[in-house]
């Protein structure tokens, strides 16, 4: 399967009373749209990107947990492995798990032209929303364009983080676009389909252990590729 396949998996791994996750090796073949878990993609079959080299597996990976709110104000909680994010990149998950005919029909046929499609649709239509972010002894509230939380630096497709994370280092990648205008978000979707993300006034690149995030309503919220809304929600590492 994909992202959300090994998403689902995990989680199951997780909630499990029977279970010993250090008795547990993963492993993918990349059936799924993105499978940003196996980037890069070092080995393939018959040009299917594979993660199964169960000898040179990782000793460890950290994984994420996201507790939250959903719509309903019940309390709940996800595990994740690739990464979380919140804005236009989780705009895009919504918009890429819910097509209309157009995308669905350019899924079936190209998922790179689809993610780039609903990249550049999602953009044209996303307006800066107010969070209010805690991480690393400081909370502020910024109009936030995009949030990527990363354990692993891909995003989707391309879209890529040069950000050196490692699969044990214990901490998350937080990358955050405030304030943005479209012509700027367009600039950074380009960078980031380069690898390329610079820091500036409207762009912070930093590592942290747990970051809170909250809003006046429930806010789009991805991890895995996988989208619900929820709202109070505080991203942790799990070493």
């Amino acid at each position: 399967g994909g992202d959300g396949s090994m998403h689902y998996l995990l989680n199951c791994i997780f909630q499990s009373t029977t279970i010993d996750i250090n008795t547990i090796t993963l492993g993918a073949i990349g059936l799924g749209s993105s499978n940003d878990f196996l980037k890069p993609f070092n080995k393939k079959i018959k040009n299917i990107p594979v993660r199964i080299n169960y000898t040179g597996a990782s000793a460890w990976h950290d994984v994420g947990s996201a507790i939250f709110s959903d719509e309903n104000n019940l309390v709940k909680k996800k595990i994740f492995i690739v990464n979380a994010s919140f804005g236009v990149t989780a705009a895009g998950n919504w918009n890429f798990n819910n097509p209309g005919k157009l995308l669905q029909f350019l899924k079936s046929y190209s998922t790179v032209t689809a993610i780039i499609y609903t990249a550049l649709k999602t953009i044209s239509g996303y307006r800066n929303s107010s969070y209010c972010l805690q991480y690393n002894g400081s909370s502020s509230e910024i109009m936030v364009s995009n949030i990527n939380s990363l354990k692993i630096p891909f995003v989707s497709g391309s879209f890529h983080y040069k950000q050196p994370i490692l699969p044990d280092d214990g901490r998350l990648g937080l990358n955050i676009c405030m304030d943005m205008n479209k012509k700027e978000l367009l600039h950074t979707l380009y960078q980031l389909s380069q690898g390329k993300f610079e820091t500036g006034k409207k762009r912070i690149a930093t590592y942290t252990t747990e970051l809170h995030v909250s809003a006046a309503n429930p806010v789009i919220f991805e991890c895995d590729g996988e989208t619900e809304k929820a709202n109070n929600i505080t991203l942790a590492v799990i070493p």
